[in-house]
């Protein structure tokens, strides 16, 4: 399934820093995501490609994960705040 995005050039390398409610920061480097608007501009061959290949519902499952970081940032923080209490 990964070949068949990357053969329609759909990923894009990317970095973050993200910053826990506590003040600390993590640097996340070296990973990829789909690229939403090469995924929007791909040709109806391209896309009709990809849903008979059963990538469609991995890519929108990988979308809308992109747009959800403050959820296990929050959690993150909420582990390490339980730690130090249980410490």
């Amino acid at each position: 399934m990964v070949d068949k995005i990357d053969g329609h050039g759909l990923f894009s390398p990317r970095q973050s820093k993200v910053t826990l409610e506590g003040g600390e920061v993590f640097n996340l480097t070296d990973f990829q995501v789909i690229d939403e608007a090469a995924f929007n501009t791909l040709s109806d061959e391209a896309f009709l490609d990809l849903r008979k290949s059963g990538a469609l519902g991995l890519l929108y499952c990988h979308l809308a994960s992109t747009n959800s970081w403050t959820s296990p940032v929050h959690q993150v923080s909420v582990r390490k705040a339980e730690r130090a209490k249980s410490a």
